[in-house]
């Protein structure tokens, strides 16, 4: 995981080992229901919320293959000026 933040945000960026996204898959991940996993607690639930709450608050989602190969998940969450 890594973190930085400047003075329009913060972005938050995880990844892993894996495979990779296929071609066209980048927004699929994102439709409620989509799992290219089996079993009862892959429910194609967890990215469709984690966009709509970083949607919420005026931020973005986005999957991308990384450079060293497997998935990278980026958060931007905007700054939020104080009252």
């Amino acid at each position: 995981m890594r973190v930085s933040i400047d003075g329009a945000g913060g972005e938050f960026t995880g990844s892993d080992h894996g495979p990779g996204i296929p071609a066209g898959f980048e927004e699929k991940g994102f439709e409620v229901g989509f799992t290219t996993r089996t079993g009862p607690l892959h429910t194609g639930m967890g990215l469709p919320v984690v966009r709509h709450i970083a949607g919420q608050a005026g931020g973005t989602v986005l999957l991308a293959n990384g450079s060293g190969g497997g998935c990278e998940a980026r958060i931007h969450m905007p700054m939020k000026a104080r009252a």
